[in-house]
């Protein structure tokens, strides 16, 4: 395992720490202002994931190569929050198993719990199981901005943001090592099962879902939450919450974490 040295920038501080961590394709600048709105009751530790914005890209054979990357600075903030939107919610998970003595509140940010959604999407316009796969991952596969910000006006986990948050959001999938993501993207067509709470953690935990977001359903939202242990809360934005409504998951976060980090 070939850990990479990432880019990290802290932003803010407060009397208490907080990983914040962002999903496939994206990079920490899309947590700017999730950070400003929580300055003065956290300091926020922001990475860019291997492979992602400043970051170097490096060999991806399982997701625990991004967790090896990150639990450094899990273990140089305990102790710490940390919260994860969509991919950034599984690393959250399994960061707090890898050191839940140092991981004193965890946030799961709309988790990708409804695959068969974006199935269902992707096989409006497609006549084979290949054509609904290639404009699942479209965001993916594109590499022309303007194309790309089209593409996600239209796409179910974008398709709330307005014309400047579909910007960023390209800008960032632009920036990013396209092997990188390939090979994670391949790790999602066979994923290992994540891990439930770790024993004797007494982390709070907090299941967000996102109200107008194909992801994460409520039933799916309140199974996850029972297993962890956690509590459910509905955000009335879509999936991308950091663009489309930082300051109400800001806040959101604050209320998770008022006692105990």
């Amino acid at each position: 395992m070939e850990r990479v040295e990432l880019a990290v920038e802290q932003r803010g501080s407060g009397p208490r720490r907080l990983l914040l961590l962002h999903g496939l394709g994206a990079s920490r600048d899309h947590l700017y202002e999730v950070a400003d709105a929580l300055d003065g009751r956290f300091g926020s530790i922001l990475p860019d994931l291997r492979g992602h914005g400043e970051s170097p890209a490096g060999p991806v054979e399982s997701i625990a190569d991004y967790v090896e990357d990150l639990r450094p600075l899990v273990c140089a903030a305990a102790p710490v929050a940390i919260c994860g939107l969509s991919f950034g919610g599984d690393l959250a998970r399994l960061l707090w198993n890898a050191e839940p003595a140092v991981v004193a509140g965890v946030g799961i940010v709309d988790p990708m719990l409804d695959v068969d959604a974006l199935w269902r999407w992707g096989w409006q316009s497609a006549t084979t199981r290949r054509e609904a796969y290639r404009r699942i991952i479209g965001p993916y596969l594109e590499h022309d901005f303007d194309r790309l910000v089209d593409l996600m006006a239209d796409y179910p986990l974008t398709a709330d943001l307005d014309q400047a948050a579909r910007g960023r959001n390209a800008r960032s999938h632009l920036r990013a090592d396209s092997e990188t993501i390939h090979a994670t993207l391949r790790l999602f067509a066979q994923p290992a099962p994540l891990p439930s709470r770790p024993n004797g953690s007494a982390a709070r935990v907090t299941v967000f879902r996102a109200a107008r977001s194909p992801a994460c359903p409520e039933r799916q939202g309140a199974l996850l939450a029972a297993e962890l242990g956690a509590s459910l809360v509905t955000l009335d934005c879509g999936h991308c919450a950091s663009l489309s409504a930082p300051e109400l998951l800001a806040e959101a976060i604050q209320d998770a974490f008022a006692t105990g980090t």
